[in-house]
């Protein structure tokens, strides 16, 4: 498993931010999760199908909020919630995840909850990282893992070594404004039109999406007439 990031500049942080939509309490079981340990490359790959990709900063570049706090209350910090509307007609599969941030030491660990749109939990893993500061980082997972068409992904932060890999971060995950360039980023995360910096990439078509991409083919020919 290759667990690649790139650098980017020291940002701008902004105030406040409310969760783009209801999920479950952050109690969640994870001892099932796979924490994938994170290595600095100065590449990003990307899978053969994006069903969603929002990473692109926008006229504002990229921003975050505040760095998570580091409290002892026996839970996890949350970084924020997403919600997205991928381009597959139906769920799909997951292999690789992007995303715009990072933690305050090295070693530190983040989880990534997926849920339905309704807020039902559905899978997540966990990413040790190995290097401290703000980067583009992308997820090769080393199995597939299926999620919701259109769907909420929550960021949070071990701050007090609940995974048992020694963690005691804070850490932040960016948002930018130039809208989602594959799917809908649907509501904004931050004001004035934020939104969380990811992108979920599939080795293999979801349902509905080969019809998609002949469709799109298929407007690319008439154009060339």
């Amino acid at each position: 498993m290759n667990t690649k990031v790139t650098a980017i500049a020291a940002l701008t942080l902004i105030a406040g931010g409310a969760a783009a939509a209801p999920v479950l309490s952050n109690q969640l079981d994870r001892s099932g999760y796979e924490i994938y340990n994170a290595h600095a490359q100065t590449m990003r790959g990307a899978g053969p199908f994006t069903f969603y990709s929002d990473l692109e900063t926008g006229p504002d570049g990229y921003v975050a909020f505040d760095d998570t706090e580091v409290n002892s209350n026996g839970e996890l910090e949350v970084a924020g919630v997403a919600d997205y509307t991928s381009v597959s007609s139906g769920d799909f599969g997951l292999d690789q995840f992007v995303f715009v941030g990072g933690l305050d030491q090295a070693g530190g660990v983040m989880f990534f909850d997926f849920f339905s749109s309704a807020g039902d939990f559905i899978d997540g893993f966990g990413v040790q990282l190995d290097e401290a500061g703000s980067f583009i980082w992308t997820i090769d997972l080393s199995e597939t893992m299926d999620i919701a068409s259109d769907g909420l992904v929550r960021m949070s932060i071990d701050d007090e070594d609940l995974a048992g890999a020694g963690s005691m971060a804070a850490g932040r995950w960016f948002l930018g404004n130039n809208g989602a360039t594959v799917g809908d980023a649907g509501l904004a995360e931050g004001d004035p039109d934020f939104n969380f910096a990811f992108e979920l990439n599939s080795n293999v078509p979801a349902p509905g999406s080969l019809a998609v991409l002949g469709l799109g083919a298929l407007g690319a020919s008439r154009r060339r007439r």
